[in-house]
């Protein structure tokens, strides 16, 4: 049994290091050519909408999740070596993730909802929100396991 939870969260490790390493990159050229096609697109001029506010910050949020996704890196690695504070990184890291999808839902789902024929958009956001979080939610709970908090030292 102890062979087999060690080989699972070696497992667990090399599958974050792959998925916050695809994040970071992703969300760097993302703004990089969001900032190189949209040079003034962080310059705020006077009150915005939810929406609006999303896309004059869009940048910074991607910077966000690339660091987020640099501190998921780090504890991705650090897990495979049993190191329990990267068990606890990974842990407030996921629910940071969790709570900015929310953040970010909230936002667009009030935006959307002082317009049209925008039912489809919300059940779309509202499902591809919940495929991205269930993982971290998954990681979230497995983590915290006493059997599995005993592998750390």
């Amino acid at each position: 049994m102890e062979s087999t939870q060690s080989k699972t969260i070696k497992t667990l490790g090399i599958i974050i290091i792959i998925i916050a390493a695809f994040a970071t990159f992703s969300n760097l050229m993302g703004a990089l050519a969001f900032a190189a096609m949209n040079p003034e697109s962080n310059q705020i001029s006077g009150p915005q909408s939810g929406i609006g506010f999303l896309w004059s910050n869009y940048v910074y949020m991607c910077l966000i999740i690339s660091a987020l996704g640099i501190t998921t890196l780090i504890g991705g690695i650090q897990l495979m070596k049993f190191k329990n504070w990267a068990r606890k990184l990974l842990i407030g890291t996921s629910i940071i993730f969790v709570t900015l999808i929310v953040a970010i839902d909230v936002i667009m789902i009030q935006e959307m909802l002082n317009q049209t024929d925008t039912l489809l958009f919300i059940f779309i956001l509202v499902a591809t929100s919940l495929v991205i979080s269930i993982p971290f939610l998954f990681l979230i709970y497995y983590l915290r396991l006493g059997r599995v908090k005993n592998h750390f030292a």
